[in-house]
């Protein structure tokens, strides 16, 4: 398997909500990316392109890291949460109340840090940095299905700064390499995230071929079971035979939950709004450190429609330790 950074650079506000309709925010799980590039295989190759796609997963031809923030020619990841990691490569200034502040607040450090021994990390600088990576902002919309009268909401929106995006790390296979690159050409046209409708999450792509300081680092399922102390790079939902990874394990659960986007999709298992909503799931967050490697599964959280909904939640792995 050979390893690819792909830059996403978005020539349109990009909506990915965090809970609220007005909030967006410019990262992605891979579960979302994983059911965008879906959805786009149904347009191309039909229900096939669906099994092709949950194939090429299943069987680790494809390999799918969360969406993280590009500065420019600069990479980020996340913070680990068991951050002793960090000392052999950096030293973290937090010699003020502010300082440690800071520290609490950053998601995401620069990736050249783990290249790097006793190099300083100003928190604060990162920090600023990644504000300006872009803004936010808030439309407002009028609703007029089934109302006598438009009510008015808003739609929050991300728009970055030119040279500034997100990118995925993307392990393929030779053999699945041209499939996955037409996905995500006809993809770019359709866009990512929310409100499509409305002309948001339009992008170009660019793809480099990872350096060799970051393969070294990287691992995924089908390597990982003998591997100790490992960070997710990708929500990820541990199977059933991998309950001693949460032993000695710095982790962080969230729910993963939504709509079926799917035109093709029909059930009767409908809320108010009309829409079909998929079965909840709960997985560990990208940036949890953990004791031992784990496989990971591709999870239907369909409800009775036409066709299956998968759920991407198999590791891609950061060793902590070299």
């Amino acid at each position: 398997m050979n390893f690819w950074v792909y830059k996403l650079s978005f020539s349109t506000e990009l909506h990915i909500g965090n809970g609220l309709l007005t909030d967006s925010c410019y990262t992605m799980y891979a579960d979302s990316f994983f059911s965008a590039l879906c959805l786009e295989a149904l347009k191309i190759y039909g229900v096939e392109g669906i099994e092709k796609l949950k194939t090429m997963a299943m069987e680790d031809k494809l390999v799918l890291s969360d969406g993280f923030p590009y500065i420019k020619d600069k990479l980020y990841i996340p913070k680990p949460l068991d951050t002793t990691f960090l000392n052999p490569y950096c030293e973290v200034k937090q010699d003020t109340s502010v300082q440690r502040k800071t520290w609490k607040k950053t998601k995401y450090l620069p990736l050249e840090i783990w290249n790097k021994n006793d190099s300083k990390l100003d928190v604060e600088k990162e920090l600023e940095n990644l504000k300006g990576i872009g803004w936010s902002s808030l439309r407002i919309r009028a609703s007029i299905q089934g109302l006598e009268e438009t009510m008015p909401y808003g739609v929050g929106g991300f728009q970055f700064v030119k040279d500034n995006g997100m990118y995925f790390i993307v392990g393929l296979e030779k053999e699945v390499e041209e499939i996955f690159d037409n996905i995500l050409n006809s993809l770019q046209y359709t866009g990512i995230g929310g409100k499509l409708s409305t002309g948001m999450g339009k992008f170009q792509w660019s793809k480099e071929e990872a350096s060799n300081d970051v393969k070294e680092r990287l691992c995924y399922a089908e390597q990982s079971g003998a591997e100790t102390n490992l960070m997710t790079l990708s929500v990820s939902f541990p199977n059933e035979d991998s309950e001693n990874v949460f032993e000695n394990s710095y982790y962080s659960v969230i729910k993963r939950s939504g709509f079926v986007s799917s035109l093709n999709y029909t059930s009767r298992q409908k809320d108010v709004s009309g829409f079909t909503k998929k079965k909840n799931l709960y997985v560990i967050q990208s940036g949890s450190c953990m004791s031992h490697g784990y496989c990971g599964d591709i999870i239907d959280v369909s409800d009775g429609g036409a066709h299956e909904v998968l759920r991407y939640a198999k590791p891609l792995f950061w060793r902590l330790e070299q």
